[in-house]
């Protein structure tokens, strides 16, 4: 029981994680763009 509960934790961590680094990913991608659109004009 304590294992499996010790693995749910561990992937809790992994999938929030994870959520971050697309967020981010997400975030950059958007300032890159506006900055691009803003280049341009």
């Amino acid at each position: 029981m304590r294992q499996f509960v010790r693995s749910g934790i561990m992937r809790t961590i992994f999938t929030v994680l994870s959520w971050i680094f697309v967020f981010l990913l997400v975030l950059f991608y958007f300032r890159v763009l506006m900055k691009g659109y803003f280049w341009m004009d």
